[in-house]
């Protein structure tokens, strides 16, 4: 366990140039492809909820979409790679559609 997560955030976003990777949305392919629409309609439900929750909550989240997340995907990909969990170290771009 981290005693202080908000500090360790801060470290790493120091150490890496990144915000900390939470959560992804992941949708299985074959229901994008039988969906077409399904990818595009469930970031903007995502992203309105995201906008909400600024205005209500006064929330600072991190952004959303690839353009804002590539670096730290990336990153989260070579570490998946270095540990041997993949064969090699994928781009975000390679993993994502961009929305």
């Amino acid at each position: 366990m981290v005693p202080n997560v908000a500090d360790a955030e801060v470290d790493y976003e120091k150490q890496t140039g990144t915000r900390p990777v939470n959560h992804v949305l992941v949708v299985q392919e074959a229901l994008v492809r039988r969906e077409p629409w399904l990818s595009s309609e469930l970031f903007f439900v995502f992203q309105s909820a995201r906008e909400r929750a600024i205005v209500e909550d006064r929330a600072t989240p991190a952004e959303y979409g690839l353009e804002a997340n590539a670096r730290a995907i990336d990153l989260l990909a070579r570490y998946v790679h270095e540990q041997g969990i993949t064969p090699r170290a994928m781009t975000a771009r390679e993993l994502f559609e961009p929305y």
